[in-house]
């Protein structure tokens, strides 16, 4: 009998909870694509859903920064998927999307913050995990992380002159909490992360993962933007302005990303 109830606590804490979503960052990785149109062009991530009505399959959305879609031209931008051509081996796999009708955003935007989403189908054959939203952290995912927290970043920094591989994955960069409080998310809807982010960036997913355990992999937020000071100089026939960066890239809270994603049809 003490063997028996040995074994189900071990179970019970070790089995993961029914339903819940696991990542690796490699899925994450494979999840984030670049978006490119002749004045935009930026990161964005693809998370699933279950389709409503009792439709069978999965709605795919495209996640990125609403100014990412807002500075774009035209009624299409570009999305670089990936497509596995060997083992081991990809190729990039451009494919248009739609993001007007007759001059109309087909995004929704949340209404505070630089966030945007829409449904997307995504062309066959590309290569996406399968990423729910149960990957967006919530406020007691956040009440376990302190200032100094390594975090990482995902994204596709300079995209127009910066090509880090052929296929067209991002690249991860490693930084760390630099703000606090992270709480109440209301009242902190946004927080800094010490990396240096660059034009590019912008929608790129921000993620923790604690110890060694693929099943902590939270999305924290995504990249909207970042700081930069201005200093002036004054010499004797020439003076003028630097913008210099800070280093300090500005993240949207998920919980924004989990609001707007309630709002896509």
């Amino acid at each position: 009998m003490r063997i028996f109830i040995s074994v189900a606590l071990w179970l019970l804490v070790v089995a993961p909870a029914r339903g819940q979503t696991t990542a690796r960052q490699t899925d994450l990785v494979m999840a984030t694509v670049r978006l490119s149109n002749l004045k935009s062009t930026a990161t964005g991530f693809v998370l699933v859903r279950p389709r409503a009505g009792g439709e069978a399959g999965e709605q795919h959305l495209l996640i990125t920064a609403a100014h990412v879609l807002e500075m774009s031209d035209g009624e299409e931008m570009t999305v670089n998927y990936r497509r596995k051509t060997g083992e081991d081996v990809f190729a990039k796999a451009p494919a248009p999307l739609r993001i007007r009708s007759e001059g109309k955003p087909l995004w929704q935007r949340h209404a505070k913050q630089d966030v945007a989403a829409m449904a997307i189908e995504p062309p066959a054959g590309v290569e996406l995990p399968h990423l729910t939203a149960d990957l967006l952290a919530t406020a007691d995912d956040l009440r376990g992380i302190e200032p100094g927290d390594l975090v990482r970043c995902v994204g596709f920094p300079h995209a127009t002159v910066f090509e880090p591989n052929q296929a067209s994955f991002p690249v991860v960069r490693l930084g760390c909490v630099a703000s606090y409080p992270l709480l109440p998310v209301e009242k902190e809807p946004t927080f800094l992360v010490d990396y240096n982010t660059f034009e590019g960036d912008s929608g790129g997913p921000v993620y923790w993962k604690r110890g060694n355990g693929d099943a902590s992999l939270k999305i924290l937020g995504l990249v909207q933007g970042q700081h930069f000071f201005n200093q002036r100089f004054e010499f004797t026939y020439e003076s003028g302005e630097f913008r210099k960066q800070l280093g300090l890239a500005i993240v949207t809270q998920a919980e924004a990303i989990r609001e707007t994603i309630a709002q896509v049809p």
